[in-house]
């Protein structure tokens, strides 16, 4: 059966808008569970640090509660981490070190809390937060294990909170939608011409505002 280049056309369009419907799920998807994730994070570090504090001022006992939140802390920050490295390299917002450069994305503020500072401190935190815990397994004694819980899980919490973008979380579904939408925009035009029996040329470009310009 022939089918004409009309048709062949639409299908070519409609598989391609479906693929970039579900990227654009996908991607809505891990940002939401990355940004309701660190809720999570935030309360079991914190648990950890008032405990250990509490432990070291108070001269008590290291008892299975505390060990427990300690490894319940390494393991969601474990987890959000990984969410994290996989929104980072997925989302359109990566694109900008190939589209802007490096000392473009350095120059903007924005731009360098998102794809620097945010990730690399938060690395460094979760790092942090590793090491802590295995420091304070070695001990023997509970003053140590307190006391070494308390000096990285604090130092790791100070670095996390200081790094959170404040002004849009936990709104980010929001904010990432709006800046998406150019980018995704963009896609689709690609997707119908690619798709087209037309010429590209023929297409007018769609041009969509970047979010906060």
């Amino acid at each position: 059966m022939n089918l004409s280049p009309h048709t062949c056309g639409g299908f070519f369009m409609a598989r391609n808008l479906v693929l970039l419907w579900r990227k654009l799920n996908f991607i809505t998807m891990i940002k939401s569970v990355h940004s309701y994730w660190a809720y999570l994070v935030l309360f079991v570090l914190l648990l950890a640090v008032f405990k250990a504090i509490l432990g070291v001022i108070s001269k008590k006992e290291y008892d299975p509660k505390t060990f427990r939140v300690a490894l319940f802390t390494l393991i969601v920050s474990h987890i959000q981490l990984l969410i994290g490295l996989v929104l980072y390299f997925t989302s359109s917002r990566f694109s900008l070190w190939a589209d802007l450069g490096v000392g473009e994305v350095m120059k903007t503020a924005v731009h360098r809390l998102y794809l620097v500072e945010h990730p690399t401190i938060n690395i460094l935190a979760v790092a942090l937060i590793t090491i802590g815990y295995s420091k304070h397994k070695k001990k023997r004694l509970s003053a140590p294990k307190f006391k070494t819980l308390a000096i990285f899980y604090t130092i790791a919490l100070l670095l996390i909170l200081s790094r959170i973008p404040w002004d849009v979380w936990p709104n980010q579904k929001l904010v990432y939608f709006f800046y998406d939408m150019h980018i995704y925009g963009e896609m689709i035009a690609v997707a119908i011409c690619k798709s087209s029996p037309r010429k590209a040329s023929e297409w007018i470009p769609l041009e969509l505002p970047l979010f906060g310009d």
